[in-house]
């Protein structure tokens, strides 16, 4: 028996039901006990009672063998810390159980401190080196000094372990936003992944932001300021309201640029104030109000300089981006105007496309280069005369040959480009009249030697076309149009891409109407058709 006890009664209902109140509390170190000595978790508890550590209380559990330990450990909380017993149901019961934890387990963060009340059962050396054990105490020699001591030391190297997990998990964030700069979110990806480095290197705690710790990083430009990304309490809120989050005087301070470059360390929050360009700014601001953040200010520094570096470049990237699809747009936009079609349609055939290639599973990448290159669709048109484009009726043989060159002007008019959605978007322009069958124009190509691009936009397009009014019709009703591609599944348009898209038909729908003409045809009109 250890020489601090004090009381060995063992009252195990009592127990059970204070377990299972203090467990409910959150942000808390859970310690499980496993002895079969009832008088050895009494006074562990009574040595240990006011034990907190980083402003976190400690929550005791208690199993009285292992084959009991066994079976509570999945109810319970992530635990830092096992003070576990060697000789219980079996001389190996505890040996036994620490390789079930690590090895069937795979729980490598909890730490595992051995008592034994009889060491020549499992010599000291051999258990550390053949077992996972943080540590390894005899009963007879653990006071309640040293037990206090052990379990500190064991919670500490417990919070280090899940620090290095967050800073690992940080890091392949920010690495999985590097990676993937075609996305549309991918400055929100790396800010996210900025907060989740920087709680691990100040040891402000995630999973506790449940409760109170709370993080957001912020960006202005031109305009107000808003939220990029949330982690902990934020995150689960709907809409992130800046104002409500950061005091008033430092986000006065920060938009006017007064703490530009500045790492602010208060009792209740830390604030990293970065520069990207003379009217662009960055905030990181983490708020733990129960206790005040480790914090190496020198490292924040650092780290928030090479924050600031890489937003940068993210955010000239997303610039370029943003100038390629708005360039594009206009470009489309203007030859849809001189063909006097109907308001928007190059918006809303973008935007199907881009819905369609979502649905066929494209790549996050592929969709944004599908999205701008079918703008580019009609963009051979420039070449047509205005008396064939805006020819009300129908056309005659020659003229019709006139009008078919526009996929090949289109064609070549970008083909010529290194850029990837500009060649693309010669793929477009070249191909979405071809049919499946191999009867389209301007080569006959048939099946999948259209390129998917092209088949994805030669849907959307007519799609969008026969819903309108143009020059030379009337827009026809949403059944008549499925009637159409249904008919033409397999013949004018691939029919796993018609089957798809006719399956979802509400959300092109619902893209019509986000878009609509002043004068909206029936696809633009009715969603209750569908």
């Amino acid at each position: 028996m250890m020489d601090f006890l004090v009381d060995d009664t063992h009252a195990a209902a009592a127990r059970s039901a204070r377990d299972a109140a203090e467990g409910a509390r959150e942000g808390s170190w859970h310690v499980l006990i496993v002895d079969d000595e009832p008088g050895v978790h009494d006074v562990t508890r009574l040595a240990l009672a006011d034990l907190a550590l980083a402003g976190r209380g400690v929550v005791f559990h208690s199993a009285f063998s292992a084959r009991e330990a066994r079976a509570l450990m999945p109810t319970l909380p992530p635990l830092a810390v096992i003070l576990l017993d060697v000789v219980m149901e079996t001389d190996r019961a505890g040996l036994d159980l620490v390789r079930w934890i690590r090895r069937e387990r795979g729980d490598h963060a909890v730490r595992i401190i051995l008592r034994t009340g009889e060491p020549g059962q499992a010599p000291e050396r051999s258990v550390i080196l053949d077992y996972d054990i943080n540590d390894y105490k005899e009963k007879a020699e653990l006071t309640a000094q040293k037990l206090f001591s052990a379990v500190v030391s064991a919670i500490r190297g417990h919070r280090d372990i899940l620090a290095l997990e967050r800073n690992r998990q940080g890091l392949r964030t920010v690495i999985e936003a590097s990676a993937r700069l075609y996305e549309a979110r991918y400055l929100e990806q790396f800010a996210r992944g900025a907060l989740e480095q920087l709680t691990s290197l100040l040891y402000l705690e995630p999973d506790a932001a449940l409760v109170s710790a709370r993080s957001v990083a912020a960006a202005v430009e031109s305009g107000p300021p808003h939220v990029l990304a949330a982690i902990g309490a934020l995150e689960r809120e709907p809409r992130v309201v800046l104002e409500e989050i950061v005091p008033a005087d430092l986000l006065e301070r920060w938009i006017s640029g007064a703490l530009d470059g500045r790492v602010l360390v208060a009792d209740d929050h830390i604030a990293v104030c970065t520069r990207r360009s003379v009217e662009s700014r960055t905030l990181l601001y983490l708020a733990n109000p129960a206790r005040r953040p480790i914090c190496d200010e020198e490292l924040v520094r650092l780290f928030a300089r090479n924050i600031t570096i890489a937003f940068e470049n993210l955010s000239l990237r997303g610039e370029l981006e943003a100038t390629q699809a708005e360039i594009t747009a206009i470009l489309g936009g203007a030859v849809e105007t001189r063909s006097q079609e109907t308001a928007h349609h190059v918006t809303r055939v973008s935007a199907m496309a881009e819905e369609l290639g979502r649905l066929a599973g494209l790549e996050t990448a592929d969709l944004e280069t599908l999205r701008l290159a079918s703008a580019l669709h009609d963009v051979g048109k420039v070449g047509v005369p205005d008396a064939v484009l805006n020819k009300p009726g129908k056309l005659d043989p020659d003229e019709w040959e006139v009008m078919k060159r526009h996929t090949l002007v289109g064609e070549a008019l970008l083909a010529e480009s290194s850029r990837p959605v500009i060649r693309a978007g010669a793929i477009v322009a070249g191909q979405h009249h071809e049919r499946f069958d191999g009867r389209g124009y301007p080569r006959g190509l048939s099946g999948e030697a259209i390129h998917l691009y092209g088949r994805i936009t030669a849907i959307v397009d007519v799609f969008d076309a026969l819903g309108a009014k143009r020059c030379y019709k009337e827009p026809w009703p949403l059944d008549r149009i499925v009637a159409h591609f249904e008919s033409e599944a397999g013949a004018q348009f691939d029919p796993d891409l018609t089957r798809l898209f006719l399956d979802n038909l509400e959300r092109f729908l619902e893209i019509a109407r986000r878009h609509p003409d002043a004068a909206a045809g029936p696809a633009a009109r009715t969603s209750a058709a569908a």
